[in-house]
């Protein structure tokens, strides 16, 4: 007993809770109202504003499936810090790749504003390109904060 005790849990020790017991169509269910905070189409009652962990309970429950409010309070930490993870991982390359992709785009339109200089009938052209630079970059900005909005409400 006292050498069980003495283990200390490790990083790769899967965590296990009743939810892991059900369907993966119940799961992705019970994900969806935790996550996503959305009501399922087959919820059946009237219900107002986001679901809350006994409206899950009661889900399931209709369902044959007995939780605890821990159980689907553990769920969903994991659920969420699993689809934190799964963000940040997906942001981060995008957003080194649209700096990247950026500062390779102003390298080039210096280069051509140097040439459009030697070669004034050039400039039109320059000015179209930096115009269509502009709202890429408008583009790749909206898109960063909707994933940050994202972010913040799952916090």
């Amino acid at each position: 007993m006292t050498e069980r005790k003495s283990q200390k849990r490790t990083v790769n020790r899967r965590v296990h809770c009743s939810l892991d017991a059900m369907p993966e169509d119940l799961q992705a269910t019970v994900e969806q109202m935790i996550i996503a905070r959305e009501w399922p189409s087959d919820f059946g009652e009237h219900y107002s504003g986001f679901p809350r962990y006994c409206d899950v309970i009661q889900y399931c429950r209709a369902r044959g499936y007995i939780l605890t409010k821990s159980a689907v309070g553990r769920f969903a930490v994991r659920k969420q810090v699993t689809t934190l993870t799964k963000i940040k991982s997906d942001l981060r390359p995008y957003v080194l790749f649209c700096l990247a992709d950026a500062c390779e785009d102003f390298a080039n339109l210096q280069t051509d504003l140097l040439e459009a200089r030697l070669h004034p009938e050039r400039m039109q052209h320059v000015v179209k390109q930096q115009a269509e630079l502009e709202l890429l970059a408008e583009q790749d900005i909206a898109r960063i904060e909707t994933i940050l909005t994202d972010l913040r409400k799952l916090k």
